[in-house]
């Protein structure tokens, strides 16, 4: 399994990527368009190696990493989880305590491979804390994933 060394950015949109209010313990799907470096023909496959949020609201997130639109199943043959990272309040930092909170997490290795062929990433955002996530516009919210191609794996 050789990997290209080359760190490729994933990112969310802001504004149209997680934009809706989110309630504690619930979640927000997205699936995310993979650049050409990470979705070649549709084909997805990388290894997840660091993870960065920019939120306005300053609160404890997980992020699920899905293989798959329809990630949830009853069935552990069906279900596509492929990592996940959870972030406690006291990971959100401000610059001079003010503006949008920021999160990193680096030394991930999390594998990832898009079963559905769709040049896609699938993502759940969970809200761990009591407050709830604000919603777009006033919600500002941002994810990036930096994702190393691989040669198949």
């Amino acid at each position: 399994m050789s990997q290209t060394g080359i760190i490729t950015p994933v990112s969310s949109v802001d504004g149209t990527h997680f934009t809706t209010a989110v309630a504690q313990n619930a979640s927000e799907f997205e699936a995310i368009a993979l650049p050409q470096a990470v979705g070649v023909d549709g084909v997805g496959r990388c290894r997840i190696k660091d993870l960065t949020i920019w939120s306005t609201d300053n609160l404890a997130w997980e992020v699920g990493i899905w293989g798959h639109a329809s990630p949830k199943s009853a069935d552990p043959n069906g279900d596509y989880f492929m990592g996940r990272w959870t972030f406690v309040v006291a990971d959100g930092v401000q610059e001079d305590a003010a503006g949008l909170f920021r999160y990193y997490v680096n030394g991930l290795d999390i594998l990832y491979f898009d079963a559905m062929n769709t040049g896609r990433i699938y993502l759940t955002l969970v809200n761990r804390s009591a407050g709830a996530k604000t919603a777009a516009p006033a919600g500002k919210f941002r994810l990036r994933l930096g994702c190393e191609n691989t040669s198949g794996f």
